[in-house]
């Protein structure tokens, strides 16, 4: 094997074995304000909110028109519900 190809597989075996993950520290205190947060305690959506809203692709739209997309969102599960009923 070349010295080029040697560096060529170490290169490749040591990318594999890197964490594609990024850890940080935070204070506790921030990390309970934001796992916390709801509509009540801030000026945003919960995560919880958010979640739903990305699984329905309403995220973008909700940040322009919140009002329409809630009751867009609202219909949209009911009408669901109707359905299976």
């Amino acid at each position: 094997m070349t010295a080029r190809a040697a560096a060529l597989t170490a290169l490749v075996v040591l990318t594999a074995c890197a964490s594609p993950l990024r850890v940080r520290r935070v204070p506790a205190v921030e990390l309970y304000r934001a796992e916390s947060s709801s509509a009540l305690t801030s000026s945003d959506v919960s995560e919880t909110a958010r979640t739903v809203l990305r699984r329905h692709d309403l995220l973008e739209r909700y940040r322009d028109e919140p009002d329409q997309t809630i009751a867009a969102l609202r219909e949209s599960l009911v009408s669901g519900a109707r359905r299976k009923s």
